[in-house]
């Protein structure tokens, strides 16, 4: 990561998607569990595991959400490569706007790293039969990673709110450009091919760096090709009829004969299915239905967060306090909530006044018996 600065990263554990080699090595050493609509299974490495487990859980939110700072971020440079390609850069504007671009990518490309080493360090170095003490460190670091992506995300909403002041404001798109040109030339070139002769095509005559010698053309002159060469006949061109089949309509229609008579006039149809006997062959009835989603695969509990809790956070306005809601996962949780602005109360339901309506993030760290989940919330201005 720290070689290739310049690219957005992500990352996650290899997964054995079925028909992969990894699926069929692991299924062949015994070592996969699932099915092919989840496999799972453990790094031999005990260390390594761990390393998976904490990065789960701690990167959460920066690699895993559609909304991420991973995936945001991802989208930077194909950004900029777009205004490259399609607009004009007159200012110097749309320059400016792709170094911003590929400097914050840069930035989130070295924190990241920076986090990870963190986390391998922590795998490293923990005592593997303290469970407690792996669970709180990487609880802390996990919210200050969530702090970080809280930065990183309004530095993202910066970045994209200057693409969008940009082709709002600067240039015209040159595809449109061309777009527009060559609908001008097809529909002008259309109404000056209806009374032209062959002469028409010396629209497209220009001197020295014109369309022959790659140059472009006047803005304000259309170029057209000549049309063909005349093929000597005022008429319809068409094939020739087919071999008549044999039988003449009445009208004169050249049809096929019919087919042979196949000895029945009757309609052939397939026999009735059996009577359907559900309990005799065992089979659900057709208006019930088999849940088929995967299913969260519980990790060993040889080693911490073998089950991390499945939670998320419920928020809504009254006034200018958020309360904050924390809902699902295991009954029994602990929980550390934290934020730019004040928080009041604990436990599941909390009342945050946020530091900055359009900055501020609420953060929460919740351990349960098995794992920990890292999740957060960001407060928006409400304008009027």
């Amino acid at each position: 990561m720290r070689t290739h600065l310049a690219h957005p990263i992500n990352f996650c554990r290899a997964e054995p998607y079925f028909g992969t080699p990894l699926q069929t090595r692991l299924r062949n050493s015994g070592a996969l569990f699932g099915s092919y609509l989840g496999y799972d299974y453990r790094i031999g490495d005990d260390r390594t595991e761990l390393l998976f487990r904490i990065s789960a859980a701690v990167f959460r939110e920066r690699c895993f959400r559609p909304d991420g700072v991973a995936n945001r971020y991802m989208g930077l440079g194909y950004n900029a490569k777009v205004l490259e390609h399609f607009y004009d850069d007159a200012t110097g504007e749309r320059e400016r706007v792709g170094r911003r671009a590929a400097e914050l990518t840069r930035s989130i490309t070295v924190d990241t790293a920076s986090y990870l080493e963190r986390a391998l360090e922590l795998a490293r170095t923990a005592d593997l039969a303290d469970k407690d003490s792996i669970e709180r460190r990487a609880a802390l670091l996990g919210l200050e990673i969530a702090a970080s992506d809280a930065h990183w995300q309004r530095e993202l909403d910066q970045a994209y709110a200057a693409f969008d002041t940009f082709t709002r404001r600067t240039g015209r798109a040159k595809l449109a450009y061309a777009v527009h040109r060559l609908a001008r030339g097809v529909a002008i070139g259309a109404s000056l091919a209806l009374g032209a002769g062959p002469a028409c095509g010396g629209i497209a005559t220009y001197g020295d760096g014109g369309p022959e010698e790659g140059g472009d053309a006047p803005n304000d002159q259309l170029v057209v090709d000549p049309p063909p060469t005349d093929g000597g006949f005022d008429g319809l061109v068409g094939d020739p009829v087919v071999n008549d089949g044999g039988t003449d309509g009445y009208d004169g229609t050249v049809v096929d004969a019919p087919p042979f008579d196949a000895g029945r006039d009757v309609i052939v149809v397939d026999p009735p299915p059996p009577p359907f006997d559900a309990g005799k062959v065992g089979l659900r009835l057709i208006d019930q239905w088999r849940d088929t989603a995967p299913r969260r695969t519980v990790r060993s509990d040889d080693l911490p967060f073998s089950e991390p809790p499945e939670v998320h956070i419920r928020a809504w306005r009254e006034g200018d306090v958020v309360v904050a809601r924390l809902e699902g996962g295991p009954d029994a949780v602990s929980v550390r909530w934290q934020a730019e602005g004040t928080i009041e109360g604990e436990g599941r339901e909390v009342r945050w006044r946020p530091d900055n309506a359009t900055d501020d993030t609420l953060r929460v760290a919740v351990r349960s018996l098995r794992g920990l989940a890292v999740v957060s919330v960001r407060a928006r201005a409400v304008k009027g």
